[in-house]
């Protein structure tokens, strides 16, 4: 690093840490004069632990697994179109549960309904990517996120 990227960097770190510091004590003076009973946050269970943990790596695999069938479709192969249009589909159902379940503030019979969808798409994805599975790394990881995805979908349903 040059001696003036290293004072810019330097003025930059002060500078927002000063103004952390001033919104951290505007946010103590508003924050202070609200009901703080009316959330409607639950306890974080070990099933939603796990919905939670299984959607955000079904989310990592689906993407990665998602930029494979992209590549292989610029190719001219069309051999991945399902898998591909499978991949949206689920990514989409696990970004909505993944952000429900880390809120933890929906009405329980809503994140139910949702964790069956979700159990759902993740089920229709694994379908498509398991013939891929074998020639290409990133189907496979999808298919085995989606698959614990499921898992930890349907231990939410029943807990």
């Amino acid at each position: 690093m040059h001696r003036r990227e290293f004072v810019i960097a330097s003025g930059l770190a002060a500078a927002a840490g000063i103004l952390g510091q001033t919104a951290g004590a505007a946010d103590n003076k508003d924050h202070a004069g609200h009901d703080h009973g009316t959330a409607k946050v639950r306890p974080v269970t070990p099933a939603l632990k796990e919905l939670r943990n299984t959607t955000f790596d079904c989310l990592k695999a689906g993407e990665i697994c998602l930029a494979q069938c992209t590549a292989v479709l610029a190719g001219g192969k069309t051999s991945m179109a399902e898998c591909q249009v499978s991949v949206l589909n689920m990514l989409s159902a696990v970004e909505a549960m993944s952000k429900v379940a880390t809120y933890n503030n929906a009405d329980i019979k809503l994140m139910k309904a949702l964790a069956k969808a979700c159990a759902d798409f993740c089920r229709a994805c694994e379908k498509e990517c398991k013939p891929h599975a074998d020639s290409h790394s990133e189907c496979k990881d999808c298919m085995e996120a989606c698959v614990q995805c499921t898992k930890a979908c349907e231990g939410f349903l029943k807990a």
